[in-house]
């Protein structure tokens, strides 16, 4: 109970402390002090927008910030669109290279039919080299061919030493 009632002391008397501490700071009314933190707010928050101006090759000459904001908005769309139509031709010459169709397909269908390829040209590669050592593949997926092509490579090099 001690110890509370002198935390409790501590801190009242913290706060008595900062009071004059903090009128002493600010010799206008309040109304100016409000202003003034308002305008550094809004030079900072300009300052802020001008800097992401910069960055995007902007021109910041006598802009407010809502205008900068309007602009940023409108280049990093412009950003986005090209960096889209460069992932669209990637995924378009791809897809050209294994023979697939890519006409009216978005670019998430595009992913799935690469990637369906590229497994199917992965499984028919393993069954030629499945056939070619003998392996039966019925019913096996990819990774137990391997494991199985893996083991008769072994046996076969095994076999050549003894």
């Amino acid at each position: 109970m001690n110890k509370k009632w002198i935390g409790g002391l501590a801190a009242a008397a913290m706060l008595f402390a900062a009071v004059p501490a903090y009128a002493a700071g600010t010799h206008g009314s309040p109304a100016a002090a409000s202003r003034s933190a308002k305008q550094e707010k809004q030079a900072a928050q300009l300052k802020y927008w001008q800097g992401r101006a910069q960055k995007l090759g902007i021109a910041i000459d006598g802009k407010t910030v809502s205008e900068l904001k309007k602009e940023i908005h409108a280049a990093l769309q412009q950003k986005k669109a090209a960096q889209q139509q460069k992932i669209t031709a990637q995924l378009q010459k791809r897809a050209a290279q294994l023979g697939i169709d890519t006409a009216g397909k978005t670019n998430q269908q595009l992913r799935d039919a690469i990637k369906q390829a590229l497994q199917a040209k992965a499984t028919a590669r393993l069954h030629k080299i499945a056939a070619k050592l003998h392996i039966n593949t019925d019913g096996k997926t990819n990774a137990q061919l391997r494991e199985e092509i893996k083991a008769a490579y072994a046996a076969k090099k095994q076999a050549k030493q003894s």
